[in-house]
């Protein structure tokens, strides 16, 4: 049975992260297991888990775009930016369907947004919310992000739910508390579910409950897509064993090996490189050497 590949996990509520790698590990006794990213312990949903050499790639499904499935009250805000945290402020909430499609919309396209405390983000090497459960609150820089698409799915007088489709790191318990304050009333997030995460889907057949996961129970490994899935999007060579032996220990490789002609590929072109016996090798670079001549370089190992 294959071991190596990624493993989408449908995480419960209240549970880290590092938890439902703990589980993978122990049903699969597969100790190589990590996660690709921090989700919001509040949150269920999509989180892909990268079992065996598939950990060499867990910083490229990261990258990726996120969607999401929020609830929240309106008219209160707290410290957390969700229900579990302390009231801060409670207010009057009966925002019309106009008013609030008009306040979310302004938050659609590139903007910023500062990482809530109560989060897993190291500023000085110390996690936010380690020093906000002590009571301490420190600056922090506003982080890029981008909403692609924000669509109302219900509401009522005083809650709303809403579908987000956005950029690597964005805070949905941030937006949800940003829309509060600006619609004046203030709000919190009460429910929380990613439906996607780059590729990986919750739609997704082969989608893990981790609830489901025994103490010893292998089967899941039947479930693993390859890692190479990640990558398809970029054209792919075969490299005879000389070449993928130079691959291995870091040497440039000439274009004309593949049959390839410098001035047909640019710098920085990115492809799938497989050995002849199909094995992904990882993934290779167009790049210049010391004479400026275009050269194929191991960007990202696999093996």
């Amino acid at each position: 049975m294959n071991e190596t590949g990624i493993l989408i996990v449908n995480k419960a509520q209240d549970m880290t992260s590092h938890d439902c790698v703990n589980i993978v590990r122990r049903a699969t006794k597969i100790k190589r297991v990590g996660h690709t990213g921090t989700l919001d312990p509040m949150a269920t949903g999509v989180l892909p888990i990268c079992v065996g050499k598939a950990t060499k790639i867990a910083d490229y499904i990261s990258l990726g775009d996120k969607r999401y499935e929020a609830e929240f009250r309106l008219g209160i805000r707290t410290d957390t930016y969700d229900i579990t945290g302390e009231i801060l402020e409670k207010k009057e909430a009966n925002i019309s369907e106009e008013a609030f499609a008009e306040a979310i919309r302004s938050f659609e396209g590139e903007g910023t947004q500062l990482p809530p405390m109560y989060s897993a983000k190291k500023v000085n090497g110390k996690k936010l919310y380690h020093l906000a459960r002590k009571g301490i609150e420190i600056e922090r820089d506003p982080i890029p992000i981008h909403i692609h698409q924000i669509h109302i799915l219900d509401m009522g007088r005083d809650w709303a739910k809403i579908d987000v489709k956005c950029s690597k790191g964005t805070y949905i318990r941030t937006l949800i508390d940003d829309i509060g304050q600006k619609l004046g009333c203030g709000a919190c997030m009460t429910k929380l579910t990613r439906t996607e995460c780059g590729i990986f889907k919750l739609s997704d057949k082969r989608v893990v409950d981790i609830m489901s996961l025994k103490k010893s129970d292998s089967r899941c490994l039947e479930k693993l897509i390859p890692a190479d899935k990640l990558f398809q999007h970029f054209d792919m060579l075969t490299f005879a064993y000389e070449f993928e032996t130079k691959l291995k220990n870091g040497l440039y490789l000439p274009l004309n090996f593949l049959g390839l002609k410098e001035e047909d590929v640019l710098e920085g072109t990115i492809f799938r490189g497989y050995s002849t016996t199909g094995e992904f090798l990882g993934l290779v670079q167009v790049v210049l050497n010391d004479q400026d001549q275009k050269r194929l370089k191991v960007s990202k190992s696999f093996y």
